[in-house]
């Protein structure tokens, strides 16, 4: 019977956000041996993600990116694309940004960071952009906003502040000490329901991990969820399973029959 993993990225398959050990590679090749169903979760968009897959050679075969926002198969085709208007992340923008705050913008296939800093704009290829009037052609599908300091509660107060407010428009998520904000409506889970209709997979034999709030929407579309003992104690109750690693959901769970 055919089965669907998908795996959050930072933090739950790149453990230390850089690195996949070669514990969850392996484990990752054997599921793939088996012709199961593989899909990426994340916040990032595709141009960070393209890097990732040639150096682990991974065989993927969807990329659910920018939290829902971006959708692909595994050739890298737009299954799924949303936008968030200017109008709406310069009104955001304006009213909670501070000296505290780092913000960053993605189209999917290109990134930029607003280093208010330096008054600058840099994406990942080191383009310098003026202002954010430089950007106001791009199809923004998330920005995030990542606190300097540690106060996960400030952060939380803020992300529920612009859910109440833009609710309409968009939707926030909080990743630690990120917020990361979409076009209202999309969420990894509607990523995850829309490969178990296009694979034919149920839910019964869908798989789900990863380590913070942006990921209980997938919990809920997935049979068997996950999350790590390292994880807060109330996210860890919103998953079925509490595991140490990718590697153990996929060796003691997905390969193992699941009473």
């Amino acid at each position: 019977m055919k089965k669907l993993f998908v795996t959050d990225l930072d933090g739950t398959l790149l453990e230390n956000h850089v690195s996949i050990t070669e514990e969850n590679l392996s484990y990752i090749k054997k599921l793939k041996e088996l012709n199961h169903c593989f899909a990426i979760a994340t916040g990032r968009a595709y141009d960070h993600i393209e890097a990732l897959q040639r150096e682990y050679k991974l065989d993927i075969d969807y990329y659910i990116l920018l939290n829902g926002a971006l959708l692909l198969d595994k050739n890298g085709c737009v299954i799924n694309h949303q936008t968030i208007s200017m109008s709406t992340i310069e009104t955001i923008v304006e009213e909670f940004y501070n000296d505290d705050w780092r913000i960053y913008f993605g189209t999917g296939f290109r990134s930029f960071r607003l280093n208010f800093e330096e008054g600058k704009i840099v994406n990942a290829n080191n383009i310098v952009i003026e202002g954010i009037e430089e950007i106001k052609e791009e199809d923004i599908s998330m920005f995030a906003m990542d606190y300097k300091k540690e106060d996960i509660n400030y952060v939380e107060d803020v992300c529920r502040k612009i859910n109440s407010k833009f609710g309409d428009k968009v939707v926030a998520y909080r990743n630690v000490n990120f917020i990361d904000i979409v076009p209202a409506g999309c969420s990894k889970g509607n990523g995850v329901d829309y490969i178990k209709k296009k694979e034919q997979i149920s839910g019964e034999n869908t798989f789900a991990i990863g380590d913070s709030w942006n990921d209980v929407s997938m919990f809920k579309s997935a049979k068997h969820s996950f999350t790590f003992k390292r994880a807060e104690k109330e996210l860890q109750l919103k998953a079925r399973y509490v595991v140490n690693t990718v590697a153990e959901c996929i060796g003691k769970y997905i390969l193992e029959d699941v009473s």
